[in-house]
């Protein structure tokens, strides 16, 4: 049994860096996951951005340690979008950025 059993996590900029680090140490303590990442270019982002192939492969991760999870990419994942409601996240108790 995890330490995080039945939590569940919001992680926003999962497919790379800190978001990847954060989602899978997480995922491994047994936290359920909520996957979000813009997955394009920014112009004043100067290195290449994360797919939506990559976090598919970050979901595939979690997956396999057998936890549940949902993944939201692009402009729908986005806080400043329109589409994408937070509220839908009430039972999270854990939140990374």
């Amino acid at each position: 049994m995890g330490k995080l059993d039945g939590r569940v996590s919001l992680i926003t900029g999962t497919a790379g860096g800190q978001g990847l680090s954060h989602a899978v140490r997480l995922t491994i303590a047994g936290a359920d996951v909520i996957a979000v990442d813009l997955c394009e270019p920014i112009a004043s982002v100067p290195f290449p951005r994360a797919t939506p192939e990559i976090l598919a492969q970050i979901v595939k991760v979690i997956d396999a340690l057998g936890r549940g999870w949902k993944s939201y990419s692009g402009r729908r994942a986005s806080a400043r979008g329109t589409t994408f409601r937070w509220r839908a996240c009430s039972s999270m108790e854990l939140m990374s950025t």
